[in-house]
């Protein structure tokens, strides 16, 4: 009805003025005039039923692009869910994700925390993503992408695996090198794998990397588990 696509518009509204600043608030108040005016002219329960799944994604999407850049932004050692928060940046990485036709597969079990910085693992794991998006696949590919978590002791073992093109033995031993990039013409900057070193070992923790011409890489990062999720 056209009350209930009003109140979906209206609720959407006061969503994102809970999140956004106040000037980014008064131009998404604006989210009306963007509606075609077929769907405004004829509204229907079903329309009124897409606007607010489609709302509900956004504002989903929204949350979690919030939630990473302010752990990006004011790094604070603390204990976390290391499913939620995997789960959060997965939902930032759509964007990119769905240009794609590649599949990514989440195996983490509840009820392990890690102790550390949430953005700087967010960081890790977007330049993991891009990096496997950027040189594992070629055009039109569609590959699998899978991100899976065991609790080993006093440490959390994350491994990060591709079924893309694999990495050459040559350059294996060089891709934690701040600034080596295959890609320097194109945009690379060399930095994405040295930031994922860098942060494993910022965590008192380790990464390490297995990869073959034709099958894929994985890369396995290992770090401190809080004391409340350590197996006795």
């Amino acid at each position: 009805s056209s009350t209930s696509a009003a109140w979906t518009l209206a609720l959407a509204r006061a969503s994102t003025t809970a999140i956004f600043p106040s000037s980014t608030a008064e131009r998404l108040d604006r989210l009306p005039l963007m509606v075609p005016m077929a769907v405004r002219a004829a509204p229907t329960i079903k329309t009124s039923s897409i606007i607010l799944k489609n709302m509900e994604r956004a504002s989903s999407l929204i949350k979690s692009f919030k939630q990473v850049a302010v752990d990006q932004s004011h790094e604070e050692l603390r204990c976390f869910s290391l499913r939620g928060y995997l789960n959060e940046v997965l939902t930032s990485m759509h964007p990119a994700l769905k240009k794609t036709q590649h599949s990514v597969q989440l195996d983490c079990p509840d009820e392990i925390e890690v102790i550390g910085y949430p953005g700087a693992l967010a960081q890790v794991m977007t330049n993991l993503i891009m990096n496997s998006l950027n040189h594992a696949y070629g055009s039109g590919e569609a590959g699998h992408i899978s991100i899976k978590a065991e609790q080993r002791g006093s440490l959390v073992e994350l491994t990060y695996a591709d079924d893309g093109k694999g990495i050459p033995a040559d350059i294996l031993p060089k891709i934690f090198d701040p600034f080596f990039t295959t890609r320097r013409g194109s945009g690379g900057t060399g930095l994405g794998l040295s930031i994922v070193k860098h942060v494993a070992v910022a965590h008192g923790g380790e990464v390490s990397v297995w990869s073959r011409v034709g099958q894929g890489s994985t890369f396995t990062l290992r770090l401190p588990a809080s004391e409340e999720g350590t197996p006795a």
